[in-house]
């Protein structure tokens, strides 16, 4: 307890003290003035009271002290019991709250690290996603490559029939037959690769042989086709077969 707690303490004990004596002064007076009344008479043995009452009080004094040195006493020991029991209280709520503290970040890690692991599973899903599709776009592409491949070599057959057929109604028929023919490559996206006048690609052009042309303006460019050349989403699938023309 400091200074400043204990004079606090001593001026109210001493109050306390105080008006109980005061209390006991007003009773004593009382039970004077009724002795008086009972005993006029009797005035040296009054006199001889009074001086026995003040006598009295003045040896009261000391057992006043001891009186507010006990009460002191016993609010120091409570005080005491009470800062004890509230440091033990603070102790265990601290006790409590760390405790608390620390689940909260285990919590919390818990929970980013499954924010995490959702954000995987998901960018995983995305980039899956985006594979199936790229897989079935190529695949798509590939079996259309495929398959207009074949049909191409069955219209190079039908481009050669057309050259020997000499009747005109059978011509027009297999024409028919031909046209049908790319029509259903169009359809797939397949579209033939334009090589006549172009200046020689080997990106997309085979020279099958080089030929002298005389006008300068058809040198190194492709005179000639001898078999067509396609291509399907801007990638060839069968190189076009042609003439390159050359001057002196």
């Amino acid at each position: 307890m400091d200074q400043m707690d204990k004079n606090k303490m001593e001026q109210e004990i001493d109050q306390l003290i105080e008006d109980h004596n005061k209390k006991e002064h007003k009773s004593n007076n009382t039970k004077k003035q009724n002795d008086n009344k009972s005993h006029n008479d009797n005035k040296p043995h009054n006199d001889n009271r009074s001086q026995h009452d003040n006598k009295s009080q003045h040896n009261d004094s000391k057992p006043q002290n001891n009186q507010k040195n006990q009460y002191i006493e016993t609010l120091e020991t409570e005080l005491s019991n009470v800062k004890a029991q509230y440091k033990k209280d603070m102790d265990e709520a601290r006790s409590i709250f760390e405790a608390m503290q620390q689940s909260i970040k285990k919590e919390q890690s818990k929970s980013e690290e499954l924010s995490k692991s959702v954000e995987r599973l998901q960018t995983d899903y995305r980039n899956l996603k985006k594979r199936n599709e790229e897989l079935a776009s190529t695949s798509v592409q590939q079996g259309r490559g495929e398959a207009g491949v074949a049909m191409i070599e069955v219209l190079d057959v039908v481009y050669s029939a057309m050259d020997m057929i000499t009747d005109k109604s059978v011509k027009d028929g297999v024409s028919m037959i031909s046209k049908k023919m790319e029509q259903v490559l169009s359809n797939l996206g397949i579209q033939e690769v334009v090589s006549i006048n172009q200046t020689f690609d080997p990106e997309i052009h085979n020279a099958l042989m080089r030929v002298e042309v005389k006008d300068e303006k058809l040198d190194g460019k492709v005179v000639d086709v001898l078999q067509k050349g396609y291509s399907l989403g801007g990638k060839v699938i069968r190189h076009a077969q042609v003439k390159v023309g050359y001057t002196t």
